[in-house]
């Protein structure tokens, strides 16, 4: 009598074979589920808030003031320079610096 032929069909379920036992995941880890939703919303609505604070929107309104204050005092120097050396004007006898046919 071989052990392989009074051997029972399996009466449980197998994954990847393990055994598997019937439970609702739901019923055990709702409020996981619940917390972990709850704290992803809150985290992403305080980043949103932070992030778009009027406070930064102002600095960077600021930042932009000066900088281009900064960029109209270089361009102004080099227009003065430019036309006080007369920059704009080549003699006629100079050939054109590039010529396209």
């Amino acid at each position: 009598m071989s052990t392989a032929a009074n051997q029972q069909p399996l009466q449980f379920k197998t994954l990847f074979g393990r055994r598997v036992w019937p439970a609702n995941i739901l019923r055990v880890y709702w409020p996981f589920y619940l917390s972990g939703t709850f704290t992803f919303f809150l985290f992403s609505y305080f980043h949103t808030k932070l992030m778009n604070s009027p406070e930064d929107k102002w600095i960077n309104i600021v930042n932009n003031v000066r900088r281009d204050t900064e960029r109209t005092k270089l361009k102004n120097a080099a227009t003065q320079y430019f036309e006080s050396h007369n920059l704009n004007e080549r003699p006629k006898d100079a050939p054109a610096a590039h010529s396209h046919h």
